[in-house]
């Protein structure tokens, strides 16, 4: 999750300071969920939920993504 979450933020960084192309921009939920779902397929073999978040109905929307960016957030700062 957190290499998905750290690539995203860099490519929307590049994509608006002007270091690539704006529209790399949609390319950012491919890159912030792809890591987190491989991980769970692959690693944790967990395939509910490895599935693609955003079909899923037990939790509101786009939740994930800002869990993800508060998990970084603790992480970063040494609270988890």
């Amino acid at each position: 999750h957190m290499a998905g979450t750290v690539g995203g933020l860099a490519l929307l960084l590049a994509a608006f300071t002007g270091l690539s192309s704006p529209w790399w921009a949609f390319a950012f939920p491919i890159v912030h969920v792809a890591p987190g779902l491989i991980g769970h397929r692959l690693f944790e073999r967990n395939e509910a939920v490895g599935d693609v978040r955003v079909l899923r109905t037990d939790f509101p929307g786009y939740w994930f993504i800002i869990a993800n960016h508060v998990l970084l957030f603790r992480i970063l700062t040494g609270r988890r």
